[in-house]
This record gives C-alpha cells, structure tokens and sequence, in this order.
C-alpha cells in the first residue's frame, strides 16, 4: 500500500516495482492454499529458511502449517479477519493506482475469489478442517455469541466493505447483491458501534483503528 501511494504520488518507477513485487507475493499466499479464495497466514520454505516454524496460532490455539504436495513449502491456516482487511485494502490500491494490463485483471480476480470464498462459506474463512478459523467470522450466527457482540461492529464493517470492493472492481452483480443481502440482514446497523461504549481502558486496541480504516477506505 505504502509503494502504491508513493507511486502515485511521485511517479517512481521503482515505487511502482516494489508494489509489484508486494502483491505478488500476497497473490501467492491465495496461490499456494488449496481452497481458491482462502488466503495462508505465512509461507515456510523448507530448504531455504532458517530458525524453526512459529508453534503459536491465534490466541492459546497451536499454529496450523500445511506441507505443499512438492514437499518445498508449509503455509500456516487459521487466517484471521485482519489478513483478509489488509489483502483487501491494499490489493484494490494497487488495481486502482498502480497496476498495469494484466496486473489489473489479477488483482481484481484476488479480491473476487477472497469475496467469493467468504460468501459461498457461510460468510466465515473455512480452513482445511472444514471449520471456521478462529477470527475469520462475518456470519449471524456468531454476532449472538457473547464474543460476536462485541466484534460484530467492526466485522460487519470489514464484510461490507469487502462485498463493495468486490462488486466494484468486478462488476460481477453477486457481488452487490451480497452486499444488498448483509443490508437487509442489518449488517450497517452494527457498524454503528464498533466498540463498547465507553470501552475499558484495559481493551482499547487501536490497531482495530486501522483495521477500521481500511475498510473505510474501500467503502
């Protein structure tokens, strides 16, 4: 995001280049998974990294790593609500102001299959189990939970956004009408309060500030 906007603003062609270099790499996180839409947290190489593979998931939760069929890569699971924001956000800065030709059509078809992989699962990231991840959660159901309470102002806030990107940089009409079904599920009336009100101190993130802010942004 941050090449892409001095690209734009400068004209660098080196800029440019880095933002390049960026999104395909987070292309490759969706390239690598085999559930087209389901983006990996990180990649592994077997041969060419050192130290050890991070044993900690989200939360207590272990961290999730799955071998590729080559043998060469692990790519880590239970992809949160935060990673598909930040694919979101950046990939559609790059379509609009920094990619050329093709680079366009990729970065819409990214957008479209993380979009069409939330959509066609019930409005949650399915890992490889078959089962929600453990932040990856946009659906009803889980906003009557105690915990969904309290998330569903900002994660209704992130499904919107998405189904807008989505539609935008696509045209593809399931898109809108994904997002013409979460306003009459009463998704924006959510989005109303993103937080407690007044939150304990002890709970204030403000990294759920910039997370707000991306999907402003795409909104």
């Amino acid at each position: 995001a941050a090449m892409t906007f001095k690209y734009a603003a400068t004209g660098d062609g080196t800029a440019r280049q880095e933002a390049l270099e960026a999104f395909k790499a987070m292309v490759w996180l969706d390239d690598i998974t085999p559930k087209p839409g389901f983006i990996a947290r990180a990649i592994w190489s077997v041969k060419g990294d050192k130290g050890q593979r991070s044993t900690r998931g989200s939360g207590p939760l272990p961290a999730k790593w799955y071998p590729t069929a080559d043998g060469l890569w692990f790519w880590k699971g239970d992809t949160s609500s935060d990673e598909v924001n930040a694919h979101m956000y950046a990939v559609s800065l790059f379509h609009d102001l920094a990619a050329n030709g093709t680079e366009k059509e990729r970065a819409a078809a990214h957008i479209a299959r993380i979009a069409s992989h939330i959509m066609d699962n019930g409005w949650v990231l399915r890992d490889m189990d078959g089962k929600p991840t453990r932040w990856g959660r946009w659906d009803p159901e889980y906003f009557v939970t105690d915990e969904g309470r309290v998330d569903r102002g900002l994660q209704a806030l992130e499904i919107l956004s998405f189904m807008k990107t989505a539609a935008t940089v696509t045209g593809e009409k399931k898109f809108a009408d994904a997002y013409r079904q979460l306003v009459e599920m009463g998704y924006p009336e959510y989005t109303v309060r993103q937080r407690n009100t007044p939150p304990p101190p002890e709970n204030i993130s403000h990294f759920e500030d910039e997370l707000s802010l991306w999907s402003y942004w795409n909104l």
